[in-house]
């Protein structure tokens, strides 16, 4: 099973996104996975309630749920006997009399989209270990094999796959699903092409001979020649001075169209707001209540208008207020689904069938207001004189899922776990930083030397996800994020 893994990155310089990765568990029917983000924001920037509001907040952040890739070497793509193996799957479909193939969704393209999602992310991690070992080169380092079995794979792969293109040729397939053969095909082409040319920026770094980089080089020509034989659109045209734009604008729509296969589908629970609003009333009812009670009894007891009376009639009021919060919070965990501010239920496009719930609540507090192990997370480089500081505005963004893992293995036994993208647009969080641009000096020579500077601002996020900790500075000028900095990580990845 896999673990839960998280990593925040900058989308754009005005997006932030969070990406979380939850196992899938397959010994119980419901599992609930639950994420908690505190972002601390310095006082000067007034990022609180009265300013913003959380509906604003909301309309801010874009949720995208879908399953993760599953994980697969190039050797098991290949092998004709893993029935895990999205060829094996498409061989034994061809294979299969057309009455018995299900109706709900065309089996055939959704295998040649998880193919090429699989290949995709093995080639990425794989290039991307490769060129981390070679940064730390020795002489004993394997990375020499290593490129030489991971270019025989590859190839191995392709000649695999490609076999395909005669068993397409039967006449009782439609042209949807010939068309998606070529575009997985020309997908994956692309992938390898690209992956060479990345790995081959940092082989150089140790071979100079005339062995690996050439045969790079020529994997990397020949599926050029591929795609050009096969009348594929990604093909590289020097006199088109708009070459560069057709070729990234390809290569998005070929991801996209492959990536779609693994995005759940969301609706918004009807139910949700209406019922969120009477358990909200229920709170302030029942707080009230004590309020006119404690009135009911001060009129008895005491006589009206005295100090006494209106003593009391003050303190159930203050009371009241303490009721209703403690109540609302209480409900708020009893039931989160409707006491959320959002709330949506999952549909796995497969066969439209319900497979989970999600929903988010946030909240504006104060630092001294979060949970103890947040705070000691945020200050594990304390400012001396944080007391006496202005205390800082907290945003608390709660997001909560349901999975019934039970229907999710029923289509997907290859699945592992569904990945979550929740994406910030953080324009807001701009608008009351300073010009960026700053000057410094210092002196030498009797001289007065300019130093250009940036004025920056830190964003803490301080994650809880299951019962781990993740600590990040999100390093910001009014031009948007500048970079991100993971200041902690749980202690198994350390």
């Amino acid at each position: 099973m896999m673990q839960f893994q998280s990593s925040v990155r900058s989308h754009s310089r005005h997006h932030l996104e969070l990406k979380t990765d939850y196992p899938l568990d397959r010994t119980s029917g419901i599992t609930r996975y639950r994420t908690d983000l505190y972002f601390f924001f310095p006082n000067q920037l007034n990022m609180n309630e009265k300013v913003f509001g959380i509906r604003r907040v909301l309309r801010n952040i874009k949720m995208y749920t879908r399953f993760s890739t599953p994980k697969m070497s190039l050797r098991m793509l290949s092998d004709h006997n893993n029935e895990l193996s999205p060829i094996h799957r498409i061989r034994a479909l061809l294979e299969t009399p057309e009455t018995e193939i299900p109706r709900q969704r065309d089996p055939l393209v959704y295998e040649l989209q998880v193919l090429s999602n699989i290949y995709r992310a093995e080639l990425e991690n794989t290039v991307e270990l490769i060129s981390l070992e070679i940064l730390k080169q020795n002489r004993e380092s394997p990375c020499r094999k290593k490129i030489e079995d991971f270019i025989s794979e590859i190839k191995e792969f392709l000649s695999e796959f490609r076999k395909l293109h005669t068993l397409f040729l039967s006449p009782r397939l439609s042209e949807m699903q010939r068309t998606a053969l070529a575009w997985c095909d020309e997908s994956i082409s692309i992938i390898s092409e690209r992956s060479m040319n990345k790995l081959f920026s940092s082989a150089e770094l140790i071979e100079k001979s005339d062995k690996i980089l050439p045969s790079m080089e020529k994997l990397a020509k020949n599926e050029t020649a591929y795609r050009r034989s096969m009348d594929y659109k990604y093909l590289y045209d020097e006199s088109n001075p708009n070459m560069g734009e057709l070729l990234a604008y390809r290569e998005s729509m070929l991801k996209k169209w492959a990536q779609s296969a693994m995005y759940m589908t969301r609706e918004e629970n009807p139910n949700q707001r209406r019922v969120g609003h009477i358990l909200a009333g229920t709170a302030a009812g029942v707080a009230m209540l004590f309020a006119v009670i404690a009135t009911i009894f001060a009129g008895k007891i005491f006589i009206p208008n005295t100090i006494p009376w209106v003593l009391v009639i003050i303190l159930s009021y203050i009371f009241k207020d303490r009721i209703k919060e403690v109540l609302r919070e209480g409900l708020r965990k009893l039931f989160p689904v409707f006491t959320s501010d959002q709330h949506s239920f999952l549909y796995d496009k497969y066969d439209d069938t319900r497979v989970g719930s999600a929903s988010s609540l946030a909240e504006f507090t104060k630092a001294g207001r979060v949970p103890e192990d947040i705070q000691r997370e945020r200050n594990t480089d304390p400012n001396p004189f944080q007391s006496i500081l202005p205390e800082q505005d907290v945003l608390h963004y709660r997001r909560i899922i349901d999975l019934n893992s039970k229907k999710l293995e029923k289509n997907h036994t290859r699945l592992t776990g569904i990945t979550e993208i929740l994406r910030f647009q953080i324009a807001d969080w701009l608008r009351e930083m300073d010009d960026p641009k700053d000057i410094f000096y210092r002196l030498d020579g009797l001289k007065k030397i300019k130093i250009k500077g940036d004025r920056v601002y830190k964003i803490h996020l301080v994650m809880s996800l299951n019962t781990d900790l993740y600590h990040y500075s999100i390093i910001m000028n009014r031009a948007g994020i500048l970079r991100i900095e993971e200041l902690s990580v749980p202690s198994r990845y350390l």
